[in-house]
């Protein structure tokens, strides 16, 4: 199962593949718990968009989700191995961080999130380019620092 919200910016929507077996298996799972819609292809179209438009670029989240995992291990000593990070989510423990990172983060516009109460979330996505890569790394940077960077 794979889904096209992440990191192909589709508005909702994932896909499972699999033997004709395990899909009507699913299917049958879906239909118990109450998991269809009306009148879907509106939302299908959105992900067939993103399949056939976004797929080439995530590379670019990757590599820039790479260059971000370096700054953290590098400030963040212990937050995290950059050798782990294969896609664009990267993922650091939380006792690596100040308490109040993620408030520090927002109030300089760089969102992130938790994954449990030990782990940091961070993502790059289409919305992300080089510029908001860069303004996050100064900002992470400067609560390494003890005060807060502005770009």
């Amino acid at each position: 199962m794979f889904c096209l919200s992440k990191g192909l910016g589709a508005p909702v929507g994932s896909l499972l593949c699999g033997t004709r077996e395990h899909i009507d298996v699913a299917r049958t799972h879906r239909a118990r718990f109450g998991g269809q819609m009306r009148q879907a292809g509106v939302i299908a179209a959105a992900g067939i968009v993103a399949l056939e438009t976004m797929v080439e670029r995530l590379d670019d989240d990757h590599a820039r989700a790479r260059r971000l995992a370096d700054v953290v291990a590098d400030v963040f000593p212990g937050s995290l191995d950059p050798a782990t990070v294969e896609t664009n989510i990267v993922c650091a423990h939380a006792s690596a961080f100040p308490r109040d990172v993620l408030d520090a983060l927002a109030a300089d516009g760089v969102l992130a999130g938790t994954v449990d109460p030990d782990t940091l979330r961070f993502v790059t996505h289409k919305d992300v380019d080089d510029a908001g890569l860069d303004h996050a790394i100064a900002v992470l940077q400067g609560i390494a620092r003890g005060s807060i960077a502005s770009t």
